[in-house]
């Protein structure tokens, strides 16, 4: 979840996981993902458009935190922000 241009999914590959699915909304981080690992699973979009069905079963999930809220680059608003508590 949140994989932006796939720094934690590169970890988990490099060390022998198995990718089976990944999640961004930003499509220049989605361009730069595919670039990287390929568009086999990787899903486009807002997390909360994509139904619990549709996430495959997996052993270990990561996500990155979207840190748009908290980052000083955006507006610090933190909790107030609901991209904020996406992570919840």
């Amino acid at each position: 979840m949140f994989a932006g241009i796939g720094g934690i999914c590169l970890g988990y590959k490099l060390n022998g996981c198995k990718l089976v699915w990944a999640n961004e909304k930003d499509k220049y981080a989605c361009e730069t993902y595919r670039l990287n690992f390929g568009d086999s699973y990787l899903v486009q979009g807002d997390i909360l458009d994509v139904p619990d069905k549709e996430i495959p079963k997996f052993d270990i999930l990561t996500a990155g935190f979207p840190c748009q809220a908290f980052s000083s680059v955006g507006l610090q608003q933190g909790f107030d922000d609901p991209r904020g508590n996406l992570f919840f």
